[in-house]
């Protein structure tokens, strides 16, 4: 995936801000992911799709973080020749530090491409009216406390057409701040992949529907 790769830095670096990618547990990409497992995440969808074609990729990321998931939908589409489409229910107000999202936004109305920001609080229903009935893909990544992440399961998993996504399946045993793989486990969810450089922290969880 080298030219996936080194589009979506170059990309990253003009619409958000410059970033440096190292290998191994380092975080990257503003302290949000450790690039070995979000690349891997992405290879493991290379490999599902290229098993089950499609022409058109739908994505829904509940808590997103200054957009690098759309800029990789956007730059994984583009090299496979797919059209999109990309929606986030993402709490604005809760982290300034989030602002590069509407970067990303922008982005995407440059180049033609469909992109829905609902700003609120994953938890309430009511938004659901303006999201789509399915997405090919769901990628839960929001409030990590286990009764949160429960309920995000309970409104979003079902919207999964192809692949349910999660971050941060690590620690396995919950703690106030992360009841992430409790939550899935209580949902009796498998998990296809984990993909997890450091066995005690982060790490990307992958259920194929």
């Amino acid at each position: 995936m080298s030219n996936f790769k080194n589009n979506l830095v170059r990309v990253y670096s003009e619409v958000i801000e410059p970033v440096t990618i190292t290998e191994g547990p380092t975080v990257s990409f503003n302290g949000s992911q450790i690039p070995d497992e979000f690349f891997g995440a992405w290879e493991c969808i290379a490999n599902f799709y290229k098993k089950n074609p499609v022409e058109h990729i739908s994505f829904l990321e509940i808590g997103a973080y200054k957009g690098l998931w759309a800029l990789a939908l956007s730059e994984f589409c583009k090299e496979k020749g797919l059209t999109y489409e990309y929606a986030t229910v993402t709490y604005m107000s809760q982290d300034p530090n989030n602002n590069p999202l509407y970067n990303v936004q922008q982005h995407y109305q440059e180049i033609g491409q469909s992109f829905t920001l609902i700003n609120s609080p994953s938890q309430d229903r009511s938004i659901l009216e303006r999201l789509k009935p399915s997405y090919n893909i769901v990628f839960i990544d929001g409030d990590h406390t286990y009764e949160m992440v429960k309920e995000d399961i309970s409104i979003y998993a079902p919207m999964a057409e192809n692949m349910l996504l999660f971050h941060d399946i690590r620690p396995v045993f919950t703690n106030p701040q992360c009841g992430v793989y409790e939550a899935i486990q209580d949902h009796n969810l498998q998990l296809h992949e984990q993909i997890v450089v450091d066995g005690d922290w982060m790490g990307i969880g992958i259920h194929y529907v």
